[in-house]
Parts: structure tokens; sequence; C-alpha cells
């Protein structure tokens, strides 16, 4: 595992995002949403920009990367994370699908996750309307940090998700570098 930098971000420059979700097949859209663009997404790209301009980004930067770790299940995630902490390189975001049969749901999968890392920002994936946002917040123990995407997500919203809550992430830690710096003085 590679080292990360003052931002959180891996020796290869690209913040770390785990992926717990128990469908491979929505694996593949988070790929598609989140990975490297392919050669054919790049020439969409460009004819679409040559057209309606350049996307916004909501950190000002049209080309983030991400490194991506994929879970099928809330404990195989919740191993990611452990060997990520153990060798201090950290995920900033994970995006936590709420139903995953037969294992742990949703909630019990960051409070799990939380548990060994609780500066990682949550963003919680559901279709279904059978938990209310109360019940999750009363079942993880807290809001801050937690976030909801509904599913069928579109690309965009994931991009906007992973892009700002990795920039919080990254905000936080350099907080809270500052004030261990200024404590020690």
């Amino acid at each position: 595992m590679s080292t990360p930098d003052a931002h959180g971000r891996s020796s290869h420059g690209a913040p770390r995002l785990l992926i717990i979700d128990d469908d491979p097949r929505l694996h593949d859209d988070y790929r598609r949403c989140l990975g490297p663009p392919t050669t054919q997404g790049e020439g969409l790209r460009a004819r679409r920009e040559a057209l309606f301009g350049p996307e916004p980004s909501a950190l000002g930067v049209t080309d983030v990367r991400f490194e991506l770790v994929h879970a099928l299940s809330g404990a195989s995630g919740l191993t990611h994370l452990r060997e990520s902490v153990a060798a201090d390189d950290p995920f900033s975001v994970a995006f936590v699908d709420m139903r995953m049969p037969p294992g742990w749901n949703g909630v019990e999968t960051i409070r799990e996750l939380w548990s060994t890392d609780p500066d990682l920002q949550m963003v919680v994936c559901t279709a279904y309307s059978d938990f209310t946002w109360d019940a999750v917040i009363a079942g993880v123990g807290r809001s801050e940090g937690l976030h909801l995407l509904r599913k069928p997500f579109g690309g965009d919203q994931v991009r906007r998700f992973a892009e700002v809550l990795t920039k919080k992430w990254q905000l936080a830690r350099a907080a809270e570098r500052g004030v261990a710096r200024a404590g020690s003085r």
C-alpha cells in the first residue's frame, strides 16, 4: 500500500473510495462513474464540451481520479477498511448499499466502519423507502458525515458526492493537523 500525502491521497495522487454493495453490476456502474474515462468516453466528453462548454466540477477540477476498492458485503468492506487504517492509507468516502442480504445491512455496516474510522464520510445508497432517514441516523448514532443517495443514481450525482465529500474529508484532516501542530507549540 502507498502512504497518503497531506491531502489523504495515495502516492499516485488519487483519493481512495470504498464501494460496498452486494450487486456486482452496481460495482460496474461505480467504475463507470468514478473510474478513469475510457477512450470512447473521452471522445464523447470532448464532443459534449464542444457543444455545451466544459462541465463544472465541485472541486474546480474536471479530471479528479479516484482509487476504488470494492466489497460485496459489509464484513468484507470492514476488512478493507481495517487494512487501510493499519497501513495508514485511509479511505475518504464509503458508498454503502442499504440492503445486502444475508449479511449486515447498511446501518450495521456503517456502525462497524465508523467504529474503526469515525472520520470516514458515508454515503447510504438505497432504492427502497423501508428505512426512514431518522431510523438510519438513530441506528448509526450520528448524522455528521452521513449522506443519502437514492438509486437509481446518475453518474454525475455519484461523482459530485465523491468530489465534494473527499474535499470535505481532506479539509477536516488538514484542520486536525493544524490544531495538533498549534497544540504542540
